[in-house]
């Protein structure tokens, strides 16, 4: 075999960069994924809307609000603990984690008919059906738009997106911002802080009322303190929850913090939800805004 001089081996090196430099960035920012996962899609097809919201504004003097990581669909009892959870609570917004638009998971969706719905993929199925968070409402959002950290978890190679929208507010200029996280995991903490960081220039921008909720991955001190941290530096206080008689409330993977509202519930419901429908207990917030 014969040796390659370093001069020849230098100009191959600046020309193959100059060849990939050639192609798209967007295509470039798209690392293979794994697993499930079929397609990590450019941010032209992160977003996607199902359903029609009938109505136009908020009433702020009582809205209702689901937080629940849903497991894809994948427990058996989904459907009907989704229709009791939607039942009992009555939500104005709902926030999902792990949707997806599946022939299991968008029949539930659809059966709020008056609901839209707002999904933010972290990857396309290998079917290409796109899952991530999902933000739906009776009220038609105003302002749309994501997320995505740049950062991927270790092994299954894919991002994390939060969907952030807006909803307009009776008797207000303002609007109501809803930010639905799934936070990044299986990585150092100090990325899921980034994402936290990066997220919170929305609401350092916003100048109405905010509620982040979601699936935090909050399972440890450092955690929980970075989310505080970045919250309280942007106005938001975290959710009084209420002890749900399953588990003391330390390290709950699912979280919220809320500015400019008045919080009159905040639980989180285990029995007949966790192990059940899901794998995570919902979340039930009851809150006001006054101006």
């Amino acid at each position: 075999m014969k040796n390659i001089s370093w001069p020849f081996f230098l100009a191959a090196f600046v020309l193959s960069t100059l060849s990939l430099n050639a192609f798209s960035t967007d295509v470039l920012a798209q690392p293979p994924c794994y697993f499930d996962c079929g397609e990590i899609p450019p941010s032209n097809r992160v977003l996607y809307h199902v359903g029609q919201a009938k109505q136009t504004k908020l009433k702020p003097d009582e809205i209702r609000m689901l937080v629940w990581n849903i497991y894809k669909g994948g427990k058996s009892g989904f459907n009907s603990v989704f229709a009791d959870l939607n039942k009992f609570i009555r939500p104005d917004i709902i926030v999902l984690e792990e949707a997806a638009l599946t022939d299991k998971i968008l029949p539930a969706l659809q059966s709020l008919g008056d609901f839209g719905w707002e999904l933010g993929a972290n990857f396309l199925l290998k079917s290409g059906i796109p899952t991530g968070p999902v933000i739906g409402s009776a009220v038609q959002a105003t302002q749309v738009r994501f997320h995505r950290t740049e950062e991927t978890e270790p092994v299954v190679n894919t991002p994390k997106t939060t969907v952030i929208v807006e909803f307009p507010l009776e008797g207000s200029d303002e609007t109501l911002l809803v930010a639905g996280i799934h936070g990044i995991n299986f990585t150092n903490d100090l990325v899921f802080e980034k994402q936290l960081t990066e997220i919170a220039k929305h609401f350092q921008v916003h100048r109405g009322p905010v509620v982040f909720a979601g699936d935090f991955n909050i399972w440890n001190r450092t955690r929980l303190e970075m989310a505080m941290r970045i919250a309280e530096a942007n106005g938001l206080l975290r959710a009084p929850w209420e002890e749900d008689g399953v588990d003391p409330i330390h390290y709950q993977l699912d979280d919220a913090y809320t500015r400019g509202v008045t919080m009159e519930t905040a639980q989180v419901w285990s029995e007949g939800v966790k192990d059940v429908g899901s794998d995570h207990p919902a979340l039930f917030l009851k809150f006001s805004i006054t101006r």
